[in-house]
């Protein structure tokens, strides 16, 4: 068996020592400090200041020898602490010594391209002193006939060390320095480099070790943002950065970094190529060899938003090679979830009873136990007092979903809902929900991820409509040959049907055209408002124009009958998911401008009346709404099918169930890798 020794396993040295062990080898290294290794590996606390009497012991048959201690002053530590030991080895015919150096021995080259031939004019004692113990190493080779290869690394990422761990903790920075560069490389492209030099013959050689794209650093604290959905920090100029004296040298010196060289020599192809695909990798699921449980929890598995995504994550997950796990009080949509084998535990999590809220605490601890949870994401405010106790209790990750804009009339609801903000990361569902939940809880942005609601596109997609029920549809209400207009969504005073009703009027008793508005949700739940509804329907006479169909279960039917869909709440949603879903369906909609309706219609009539992808209207105004309505009904074929193409296009760049869930996998990745190495 082959046998590698490492001194020095920190981030790059740990990485190598595992992979080499998967590839049957015998490793041995050092640490400073006590902590968990790979079993795997025998370790050895190592002080360089403080010779190991025995070490010649374990250096014994080892057949490479790497070193990824720092050195100081004085050149390399461990050759100026441990020389007899070393030449010892040398003697006996080691294969290869690689030493793991810096880019940074070049100094600075004002941003121009260099190779290894580039002479070496470090800025700092840091980088001097790796000159210093690059020679010793190269000349003690020499002189034993043993190959050295000498790695000068770039800036040094990977799982347990990036910018996504740094913006999920609070620690990323976006400093703008004019012309800065900086090179990089993961972790796990100097492994497989120092394994493919570990099974080769050749001779000495000085390397550069960095990936394709040198580039600012700002650009990588961007790119990692854009992946969380959350916004990246502030940018500061260098000259206003309260920077480390490290940290600074680290922008005295800008160069590209060419790594020609041992990709020709040693036939190299990055698995990296660039902090893009660097970063992907980090938040993608898929690559983690071990199979986390993840367990979304909520109040019920009904109808409703939260429930759907509850299915649509839980069927993503099975696609990334998960068992997906929910607990709640059950549901009609229960099955719907089981299907593809995921798993459902049923707890009274709809309860706000203190007691069952305590009791559902110890059946969501002994629910991770039996199946290993490492990640629980609470979608509702009951559900997320016990998830979140029971979460700290086992010390597995926590995050929520914000799904509704929560009254905070009392003290009580606003400490109940708070809890709805105490998870490692927020998911907002819009930008206007993400500043709700910072104006209440001062929430900082590195812990809230926008990820908007996705549309199911299939679903909410003309193409899958069966003309008979739409027919069927049509005769039943009495709707041939007329204009329709649906307001979609169960009855409350808020979803704005009263001022529908008004707008109606109004548009009924001045157009010539023969018109039907129609609501489809339910309407049983507040009977009080139905029934003052149905009266002002009588009072104005429009009875036979203003019809109530209760609640549909194939709405995207009702939609697709539908010439103009309104939506006029009175007060802000969370989201505007019904907004979508119509705009998927390609239909004109014409919405009150209030709480995140800009977010998804993103160009309204007036603004662009090019390329406007909806109506707006002022909230509470049946006047405005009125003359929105009519100028839709006004617009000519050729302008409603491009409206058409240009409401089914923004949602398809935007709002699919597609981008949500893959975002949504995205936080579970880096949270659960968070702190892999």
């Amino acid at each position: 068996m082959n046998k590698l020794f490492c001194f020095g396993l920190g981030f790059t040295g740990e990485n190598v020592a595992n992979y080499f062990i998967q590839h049957n080898w015998q490793v041995y290294g050092t640490i400073r400090k006590e902590r968990s290794l790979n079993p795997n590996i025998t370790v050895l606390k190592y002080d360089p200041q403080a010779k190991l009497n025995d070490l010649k012991d374990y250096l014994s048959e080892t057949d490479i020898l790497l070193i990824s201690i720092a050195p100081d002053g004085m050149g390399d530590v461990v050759l100026n602490n441990n020389f007899d030991d070393i030449t010892v080895l040398l003697k006996n015919g080691i294969k290869r010594v690689i030493y793991l150096s810096t880019t940074a021995v070049y100094g600075d080259a004002e941003g121009k391209e260099i190779d290894e031939n580039f002479p070496v004019n470090p800025n700092s004692q840091r980088a001097r002193n790796r000159i210093k113990a690059e020679r010793q190493w190269i000349n003690l080779c020499k002189e034993y006939g043993i190959p050295c290869n000498v790695l000068r690394l770039s800036g040094i990422y990977g799982r347990g060390r990036n910018q996504i761990k740094n913006l999920l903790n609070g620690n990323a920075k976006r400093i703008i320095k004019k012309g800065q560069i900086f090179n990089r490389i993961h972790v796990e492209d100097i492994t497989n480099i120092v394994f493919a030099l570990s099974n080769s013959r050749l001779a000495s050689e000085v390397f550069n070790v960095s990936d394709d794209l040198p580039s600012p650093p700002q650009d990588v604290v961007e790119y990692a943002a854009d992946l969380l959905s959350v916004t990246p920090p502030d940018a500061i100029s260098f000259e206003n950065a309260k920077l480390s004296n490290m940290a600074k040298s680290f922008y005295s010196e800008t160069k590209r970094i060419k790594n020609t060289k041992i990709k020709n020599i040693l036939n190299i192809q990055l698995k990296y190529s660039s902090y893009k695909q660097g970063l992907e990798e980090i938040v993608n699921l898929k690559n983690n060899k071990t199979k986390f449980g993840i367990l979304q929890v909520a109040p019920s598995i009904d109808s409703g938003g939260a429930e759907q995504t509850c299915i649509e994550i839980g069927r993503e997950l099975n696609i990334n090679g998960f068992v997906s796990y929910l607990a709640s009080s059950g549901g009609r949509l229960k099955g719907e979830y089981e299907k593809g084998g995921n798993i459902h535990i049923n707890l009274p999590l709809n309860s706000k009873n203190p007691l069952i809220i305590i009791m559902n605490i110890v059946s969501l601890i002994y629910t991770i136990k039996k199946y290993n949870i490492s990640l629980v994401h609470a979608r509702s405010r009951a559900p997320a007092i016990s998830a979140y106790f029971a979460s700290k209790l086992m010390k597995v990750h926590f995050l929520t979903t914000y799904h509704g804009i929560y009254s905070e009339k009392s003290l009580f609801k606003r400490k109940y809902n708070q809890f709805m903000v105490r998870g490692q990361l927020t998911i907002a569902n819009s930008n206007y929900t993400k500043q709700i939940i910072q104006e209440r809880y001062a929430l900082p942005d590195n812990q809230i991820s926008i990820i908007h609601r996705g549309v199911d596109t299939e679903k909410f997609n003309i193409k899958s409509i069966k003309s008979n029920y739409i027919d069927q549809i049509r005769k039943e209400y009495f709707l041939e040959n007329s204009k329709i207009i649906l307001l979609p969504g169960r009855v409350t005073k808020w979803k704005g049907h009263e001022l529908a009703i008004e707008a109606f009027r109004k548009l009924n008793s001045n157009s010539n055209l023969s018109l039907k508005l129609i609501f489809a949700g339910e309407n049983k739940k507040h009977e009080s408002h139905t029934k003052k509804l149905k009266k002002l329907i009588v009072d104005y006479g429009l009875e036979n124009d203003i019809k109530f169909l209760g609640h549909i279960k194939d709405i995207p039917s009702i939609m697709y009958l539908s010439d103009i869909v309104l939506c006029p709440s009175v007060e802000p949603e969370a989201f505007g998911r019904v907004i979508a879903e119509s705009l998927a369906m390609g239909k004109i909609v014409i919405a009150s401008d209030i709480g995140p309706v800009r977010e998804i219609i993103n160009k309204n009539d007036e603004d662009d009346p090019d390329n406007y992808n909806g109506y707006l209207f002022k909230s509470g105004d049946s006047s405005d709404l009125y003359k929105k309505i009519e100028k839709a009904l006004n617009l000519n074929p050729k302008q409603i099918q491009n409206l058409s193409l240009r409401a089914v296009d923004s949602i398809i760049e935007k709002f699919t169930i597609k981008k949500m869930c893959e975002k949504t996998i995205r936080i579970y990745a880096s949270l659960l890798n968070k702190n892999v190495r």
